[in-house]
């Protein structure tokens, strides 16, 4: 028995809008790791050199082996960090900390502000 044009209209309607939907198409992960790759291996700025050396320098392995990246914007030192409870214990540690060192030893890198994040993840699409 074949549905009738009512049924078929409801039934096109239900997978329409109760399958999953994607905001963005798929992308290849060649394109995406090339693009991850090359700006973990390029050249670091002077000025981000700077930075990295006096973080080294004066918070050591207690605070940099923690941390995945280190990104500079608009006066905010932003540290990516793995682990929600070793960022809190950092947050609380080094917060205040950085950014006098900062002020003191490198006043031109203009940090006003030091956040303690989470790690970046690639392709998050919104469901």
């Amino acid at each position: 028995m074949q549905p009738g044009p009512d049924e078929t209209t409801r039934l096109q309607w239900v997978q329409r809008n109760r399958t999953r939907r994607r905001t963005r198409p798929a992308q290849p992960v060649g394109p995406v790791l090339a693009d991850v790759l090359g700006r973990a291996l390029r050249p670091r700025p002077r000025r981000e050199r700077e930075l990295l050396e006096l973080l080294w320098e004066q918070a050591g392995p207690e605070l940099m082996d923690h941390v995945l990246d280190v990104e500079v914007r608009a006066g905010v030192l932003r540290l990516s960090i793995a682990e929600p409870a070793v960022r809190y214990r950092l947050r609380m540690t080094w917060e205040e900390r950085l950014v006098s060192l900062l002020r003191e030893g490198l006043p031109q890198s203009g940090v006003s502000r030091v956040v303690f994040g989470g790690p970046r993840t690639l392709g998050r699409t919104a469901n």
